[in-house]
């Protein structure tokens, strides 16, 4: 099963120091707790029979999500839903469709040789709060979202505390941090997660530059070289150029 989101989200909560993973209805809720929505993160443990069951499922994550007070996701995982109008029925809960995740695997001894010069870049490998502050800052202004959740986020500590398990690199250009990307070991795989360019420095090679750093490293420090990660529509182009092959398999976030 193509399931490494689930276990970035498993990941994320059971770090969090106010995390909580939560199974019911044949859901299962990983949340970090903090105001960034991608990590309350609620999906299916199973494949619902019917459309029926999965409106079933669908309210009883809304009824688990609301005394909670914050930002939260529901993610279905697409080959659960072949043939179910799954995107009518979140709607119907005031939940809409924010984004796709395209499930990707690769090898990191297998990785394409870049087809042109990548710039030429300092890495910086994130070790203080300051530094993941700065991994937070360029995703968060990647996105759209408000920067304001970059604490909230930190505070739970659900990020860079494992050394072992989680690698992350900051590019700066001329010392200015200009992209990220960071690895996690999910399973037995280099699962490739926060990968952002800052809005004012995009379409230089500095995210595949970054990015192959950071697996190069990871493979050294942690002894593996399979490679997964879950790509938006934006960063998939990238990844396919890199040699990361689509399994077929996709995510999709809901969120109100």
């Amino acid at each position: 099963m193509n399931l490494y989101w689930q276990s970035f989200l498993r990941h994320a909560a059971s770090k969090s120091t106010v995390g909580s993973i939560r199974e019911f209805g044949g859901l299962e809720a990983a949340w970090a707790n903090s105001t960034l929505v991608i990590n309350n993160g609620t999906y299916l443990a199973s494949a619902p029979s019917s459309e029926a069951e999965l409106r079933n499922r669908i309210a009883s994550a809304c009824d688990d999500a609301r005394p909670h007070g914050l930002p939260w996701a529901l993610y279905l995982y697409e080959p659960y839903l072949t043939g179910v109008a799954s995107e009518a029925i979140a709607s119907e809960f005031g939940l809409h469709r924010v984004m796709g995740l395209q499930v990707m695997t690769g090898d990191v001894r297998k990785l394409k040789p870049p087809l042109r010069l990548l710039p030429d870049v300092e890495f910086s490998r994130v070790t203080t709060r300051e530094d993941a502050w700065t991994v937070f800052d360029i995703n968060l202004r990647s996105y759209g979202m408000p920067v304001s959740m970059a604490d909230s986020v930190l505070d739970t500590n659900a990020y860079y505390s494992n050394p072992q398990r989680e690698i992350g690199f900051v590019a700066l250009a001329d010392g200015v941090p200009v992209s990220t990307t960071s690895v996690i070991e999910l399973d037995g795989w280099l699962y490739v997660a926060m990968v952002a360019t800052d809005p004012g420095h995009r379409r230089k090679g500095y995210a595949e530059a970054v990015m192959r750093h950071a697996l190069e490293v990871s493979a050294a420090t942690m002894g593996t070289t399979r490679t997964a990660l879950d790509a938006s529509v934006m960063g998939a182009p990238l990844y396919s150029q890199m040699g990361y092959q689509d399994t077929g398999a996709s995510w999709t976030m809901y969120a109100a």
